[in-house]
């Protein structure tokens, strides 16, 4: 977590390497199996979708999708990153709410806006779900 600023991100590599970290606290950390006991019926979904899923018992399916934009780019990005295929980075960096042209470093920081942006959002509408109190 301590490599996640947005000085990270003062070239294109840097922002990759900054999705990189950001896809390890979030996607990479999921508990699968936790998300399953509460879906019930979405047996097979992993990661982000299954947060998704979750989401989507509080909010429309459309509203989760918005909400989860950010994460799903930056999972893209994450891809990009590690030199594997990635859809068009172009939507990554949109769906991550990144302006390409602004300066890396005001990328790395939008970066990290929608990112924390999504979490709260997700816990929010989760601590509803699961009837679990927010953290603050």
């Amino acid at each position: 977590m301590t490599r996640c600023h947005r000085f990270r991100a003062t070239e294109t590599n840097g922002i990759l390497s900054l999705a990189k970290d950001l896809a390890r606290l979030s996607a990479d950390s999921i508990d699968t199996q936790g998300l399953q006991s509460v879906l019930q019926n979405d047996k097979g979904l992993k990661s982000l979708k299954a947060v998704q899923a979750l989401v989507a018992l509080s909010v429309r399916e459309e509203h989760a999708r918005t909400l989860m934009a950010p994460l799903f780019g930056i999972y893209d990005l994450r891809l990009a990153d590690a030199h594997l295929p990635a859809s068009d980075l172009s939507s990554a960096f949109s769906r991550a709410s990144v302006n390409t042209g602004l300066p890396a470093v005001v990328q790395g920081f939008e970066l990290l806006n929608a990112f924390v942006g999504a979490l709260y959002g997700i816990s929010y509408l989760v601590a509803g779900v699961t009837g679990k109190p927010e953290r603050t």
